[in-house]
């Protein structure tokens, strides 16, 4: 006789490791990848050019223009770091905290096959019932600080900017 009460706890095991936590884990890892795409142009974003005035010989003053740092450049992108490091940290646990689950859900599983059957038979219910639901969702690849960047810069260097559609309004 199998126990009813495991194969539901089984169950929500399983759609809580398999489905809900990575489906959480979506959108922390794509909010990781995209602050580690703003740091593609950092020099260059803090970049500013200053006039720098030095007296030659005791006398003649020279002129030069030169490029500096902004002073906030440091602080900012300390921010930046530390909020793509908490995006992407929270995408990872969330992901291993679902990988958790499910192997104590395949631990309570192994030691009751009866209930095993029964959870498997009640999971292949619910994948008709909700297909959306029926697997993990593709988690993308999270980005710590210092990751490579994956912009797609080609609009700014000539070729047309892709248009995006107006929303209508409801009737």
């Amino acid at each position: 006789m199998t126990n009813e009460r495991l194969t539901v706890e089984l169950e929500k095991l399983w759609q809580a490791g398999a489905v809900y936590l990575p489906e959480i884990a979506v959108p922390y890892a794509k909010a990781s990848r995209s602050v580690n795409n703003t740091s593609w142009r950092d020099e260059e974003a803090f970049a500013h050019t200053e006039l720098q005035v030095s007296v030659v010989n005791d006398y003649w003053p020279k002129v030069e223009v030169v490029e500096v740092q902004s002073p906030a450049m440091e602080p900012i992108l300390q921010l930046r770091n530390a909020l793509q490091w908490l995006l992407a940290d929270t995408a990872t646990k969330l992901v291993t905290a679902g990988e958790a689950l499910l192997q104590i859900g395949e631990a309570y599983a192994e030691e009751d096959s009866q209930t095993a059957e029964a959870f498997e038979k009640q999971w292949a219910h619910y994948q008709e019932e909700q297909p959306s639901l029926a697997g993990p969702p593709d988690v993308p690849e999270v980005k710590y600080p210092g990751s490579t960047v994956e912009v797609d810069d080609s609009w700014f260097y000539g070729e047309e900017v892709p248009k995006r559609e107006q929303p209508t309004e409801p009737e």
